[in-house]
């Protein structure tokens, strides 16, 4: 008995190890996040995050420079016009409904979207 258990112990910890030797992709999009506020010293978390990660030089927002249109693009790669999310808040004429971003129920509504994010590509191809 005190053999089966050590064995399951060792296994479980082996099984730990390897999930924490995979790498990780951490995506943090600020919205109203001027260029330096990193720099002027209130952000020593963010700092060390960038430091062994990847921080962005330079960004140049999409057209509507709106939050949901900017950060939908951020994670497909597609500008608004092709990804669908165009604004904030939209109307659709055809089915009555209106998106906002803080309608959880239009969030979720996979209809609003034309577009894969970047995790879901790498699901597709076993990179996860």
């Amino acid at each position: 008995m005190r053999s089966s258990f050590f064995i399951l112990l060792l296994f479980s910890l082996l099984h730990v190890y390897s999930f924490a030797q995979q790498p990780y992709t951490i995506l943090i999009s600020f919205d109203g996040f001027r260029y330096d506020y990193m720099d002027r010293g209130i952000t020593p978390n963010l700092w060390k995050v960038a430091e062994n990660g990847v921080k962005a030089t330079s960004l140049r927002p999409v057209y509507p420079s709106k939050t949901f249109p900017n950060h939908f693009s951020i994670i497909t790669g597609m500008y608004p016009e092709n990804h669908g999310i165009i604004n904030n808040t939209m109307y659709d004429p055809h089915t009555k409904d209106i998106y906002k971003i803080n309608d959880p129920a239009q969030v979720r509504n996979p209809r609003w979207y034309k577009g894969e994010a970047f995790w879901e590509t790498a699901q597709r191809y076993g990179i996860t």
